[in-house]
């Protein structure tokens, strides 16, 4: 996709947030205030955009995994559609403690999530009380619902995408502990140490969301 300087205003991605929502490690990558808003420069965006595609491709070459997390209610659809189209992988409800670093626990909550969708491909709940179905069922729903993005991963990635760093700090820190390089956008709020690849945009809407993700995945 074409990343004009037209589209990228248009889009509103330079718009950050309020004044008074700030945070000062993010003051390289903006360079005004209008009518009480910070500004991103999207010079930096359009640079910070090229680094990050082009570690992607590098990631893409050694074949391996990339994951997807956007738990904020702007990003659960955007998500699940482009780890789809770009054959990732992704985590858009709640972020569950551990589920990279405590990898073990995670692929055992796999193996039950594929148990249970082929014993019910096949009926074979059909031999147990209703009681017990209802059981079954209740647990497949909850193993889809934290797990169903990651089926198929074999090990853990070899990067992650961040979509709202500020509610996303607990998956961050476990990237930190295990080394996982970390894209991120990055609005005002945010602090850009927190990453190795930071993309200052506007993270507000839905429409921003797919755009950035379009950005970055386009061709890599």
């Amino acid at each position: 996709m074409e990343f004009t300087l037209e589209k990228r205003i248009t889009a509103g991605i330079h718009l950050g947030h309020p004044i008074r929502y700030w945070n000062p490690k993010i003051a390289r990558y903006t360079y005004g205030i209008r009518n009480g808003i910070r500004l991103i420069n999207l010079v930096k965006t359009h640079q910070q955009f090229k680094e990050a595609k082009k570690f992607l491709r590098r990631i893409k070459r050694h074949e391996k995994s990339i994951l997807l997390i956007g738990t904020k209610d702007q990003a659960v659809k955007a998500i699940k559609e482009n780890a789809k189209t770009s054959q990732s992988f992704f985590v858009r409800e709640r972020w569950l403690g551990g589920t990279l670093t405590n990898w073990s626990t995670v692929q055992t909550s796999l193996l039950q999530l594929h148990c249970l969708e082929r014993e019910k491909k096949k009926n074979a709940w059909a031999i147990f009380s209703k009681k017990d179905t209802v059981l079954f069922r209740k647990r497949l729903e909850k193993l889809e619902r934290y797990f169903g993005g990651l089926k198929g991963i074999q090990t853990i990635p070899g990067i992650v995408i961040i979509i709202g760093q500020v509610v996303e700090l607990v998956s961050i820190q476990e990237c930190y502990k295990l080394e996982i390089p970390i894209i991120c956008r990055l609005d005002t709020d945010c602090d850009p140490n927190l990453v190795e690849f930071g993309i200052p945009i506007n993270d507000d809407s839905k429409i921003r969301i797919q755009l950035f993700f379009e950005i970055l995945l386009t061709k890599i």
